[in-house]
């Protein structure tokens, strides 16, 4: 498995990060282009100790590479935001 710190590059924020985190419990991130879904779930559970149920990945115009990871409801995407200092 690849080091979770090269699988995670950045966490996106944006409004529609923010209305995601707060409605649909979702965190976004920028991850490594040459990441798959499976190493960003094992790089986000194991950077911030939560249960990931899903995660889903977009490549933008600009060639940026962007994941959705829905957390298990037993976790709070909130908490984990303010620990990014998003809130």
């Amino acid at each position: 498995m690849k080091n979770p710190h090269q699988v995670i590059v950045h966490p996106r924020i944006t409004e529609k990060a923010v209305r995601l985190i707060e409605e649909e419990n979702k965190l976004v991130f920028i991850v490594a282009e040459d990441s798959n879904k499976r190493e960003i779930k094992e790089a986000v559970e194991i950077l911030f100790d939560v249960e990931v149920e899903d995660v889903n990945t977009h490549i933008t115009p600009n060639a940026e590479k962007r994941a959705f990871v829905k957390l298990a409801p037993d976790y709070n995407a909130d908490e984990i935001a303010a620990r990014l200092g998003v809130f």
